[in-house]
C-alpha cells in the first residue's frame, strides 16, 4: 500500500490545524482538584507562564529568567511556552520555583527519615546518570537530587510540584525535566502514548518517516541524511511519542540533545564543525560520542520543527552495510516485534517516572496500529543511499 492510500485509509480528511487550535484530548478531570479548574491562581512573584500541549497545560509559577529562557530555547518549539494563559485553560498541573540554598536545607531537614536512593534518570553513559533521594510523609514527595542539588517536592492531591535550588541554571533544568518527562511525557502514556527510540522526519511531499534503528544502526545518519535530499520539517532525532488520535496516529516530538558519533558529524559539510578534533580512539566509539543540541543540529541541516500535526506514513528500520542490499518489506508482526524492540514506554530503565501521577496504558495497541504502516529493513552505504530511505523511494 503506497504511504498515501495508507494515510486516506487511516486519518480523516481534516486540514493540519497549529497544536494550540486541536481539540483537547479527555480531561484529567477525575484527577484534578476542585480548585484547579477554578480561578486562576497568580502567583506570589507576580509570573505565571505556560507550558501547553494539545489543549493542556502546565502552570509555571516563578520569578526566575533562566526557567523561561530555558523552556523556550528547548522545549518552546513543540511545547508552546506562553506568558499569556491559553483560552480556554485545562490545567495538568502547577509547577512553582524558588532559587533558595536556605529553602531547599530546610526541606532536607524537615524529612525525619534518612529516605531511600532512587535513580531520577540513567542513561547509557556515566555523564547521564542521575541519582536522587525520596522522602514521602502524609502524600507530600521530597526527592533530592544528588546530582543537581534540587530539592523537588510533590503533591499529587493538590496537583502542584515545586523546585527548590539555590542554582537558578540548575533548577531551571530540573523544571524542563519536570515538565517535558514528568508530566507531559507520562501524560500521554496515560492516552495510549507510547515513547519509541526514534527520528522523525517529514518528506518534501509532506509524508511522515519514523526511522528506527538500535544504537549504531544509522539512525541519526539517515535522519540527517533527509536533509540532503530536501526535507526541511523534523521532529526528533531520539524520541518520538507515538499517540492514536481519531485523525489517525500521530508521531509528536520529544526534544533533546542529539548523541552522535564525531565521524557522522564529519561525514555532512553542515554539521563537520560540531566533531571537535579528529581522533582515531574516538571517531565511532561510543565513549567518543558527542552531544548536540537539538535546535544547532536542525540549523545546520536547514531543518525546522515541524508546527502542524505529522501523521505516520511509515517506518524504517536502517542497518549501514558497506555494499548494501535491497530493501525488504517487513510485515505486520515483524514490524510490531522490531517497535517492541525499541520501545521506552513501561520497559525502559533509563527514564523512571518517579512522580508517578499517571498510569500507562498498554503499548500493545498502539504499537500494533503503528505495524499496520508499510515498513522496510533497508541498508545504506552511503549519504545518498541513507537519504533515499525517507523520502519514499520505497514505497515504489
Amino acid at each position: 500500500m503506497s504511504p498515501r492510500a495508507f494515510a486516506c485509509r487511516h486519518r480523516r480528511p481534516n486540514p493540519p490545524v497549529p497544536v494550540r487550535q486541536e481539540r483537547a484530548m479527555p480531561t484529567m478531570s477525575g484527577h484534578l482538584p476542585a480548585s484547579a479548574t477554578g480561578a486562576r491562581p497568580v502567583s506570589p512573584g507576580g509570573h505565571v507562564t505556560s507550558a501547553t500541549m494539545l489543549g493542556h497545560t502546565v502552570l509555571l509559577d516563578h520569578a526566575v529568567p533562566e526557567v523561561d529562557a530555558l523552556l523556550r530555547a528547548e522545549l518552546g518549539a513543540y511545547f508552546g511556552i506562553d506568558a499569556q494563559l491559553p483560552e480556554p485553560l485545562v490545567p495538568l498541573a502547577r509547577v512553582s520555583v524558588e532559587v533558595s540554598a536556605e529553602a531547599g536545607d530546610r526541606w532536607r531537614t524537615s524529612r525525619g527519615d534518612a529516605g531511600r536512593p532512587i535513580l531520577l534518570h540513567s542513561g547509557s553513559h556515566a555523564y547521564d546518570v542521575r541519582r536522587g533521594v525520596r522522602h514521602e510523609h502524609d502524600g507530600v514527595v521530597v526527592v533530592e537530587s544528588v546530582d543537581t542539588g534540587s530539592c523537588v517536592v510533590s503533591d499529587v492531591a493538590a496537583r502542584t510540584v515545586h523546585v527548590v535550588n539555590g542554582d537558578p541554571a540548575a533548577a531551571a533544568s530540573d523544571v524542563r525535566r519536570v515538565v517535558r518527562d514528568l508530566l507531559f511525557l507520562p501524560w500521554l502514556e496515560a492516552h495510549g502514548g507510547v515513547v519509541v527510540h526514534a527520528a522523525a522526519v517529514v518528506g518534501a511531499d509532506g509524508s511522515g518517516t519514523l526511522v528506527v534503528g538500535d544504537r549504531g544502526a544509522g539512525k541519526t545518519s539517515v535522519f540527517m541524511a533527509a536533509a540532503l535530499d530536501g526535507a526541511r520539517e523534523a521532529l526528533s532525532c531520539e524520541r518520538i511519542v507515538l499517540l492514536p488520535t481519531p485523525d489517525g496516529l500521530r508521531m509528536l516530538a520529544c526534544p533533546e540533545k542529539i548523541s552522535t558519533f564525531p565521524g557522522t558529524l564529519r561525514a555532512f559539510p553542515q554539521t563537520e564543525h560540531l566533531a571537535g578534533p579528529r581522533s582515531a580512539d574516538t571517531e565511532w566509539s561510543r565513549p567518543g560520542k558527542r552531544r548536540i543540541a537539538w535546535q544547532d543540529m536542525f540549523a545546520c541541516l536547514g531543518f525546522t520543527p515541524a508546527q502542524r500535526p505529522v501523521y505516520l506514513d511509515r517506518v524504517v528500520f536502517p542497518t549501514w552495510e558497506p555494499a548494501g542490499r535491497p530493501p525488504r518489506r517487513l510485515d505486520r508482526t515483524q514490524t510490531w516485534f522490531r517497535l517492541l524492540d525499541q520501545t521506552v514506554t513501561g520497559r525502559s530503565v533509563e527514564r523512571p517516572d518517579w512522580l508517578g501521577w499517571f498510569a500507562p496504558a498498554h503499548t500493545d495497541q498502539t504499537l500494533w496500529a503503528a505495524s499496520a504502516a508499510p515498513a522496510w529493513a533497508a541498508t545504506w552505504s552511503d549519504l545518498d543511499s541513507a537519504a533515499a530511505l525517507t523520502r519514499g523511494a520505497l514505497d515504489d
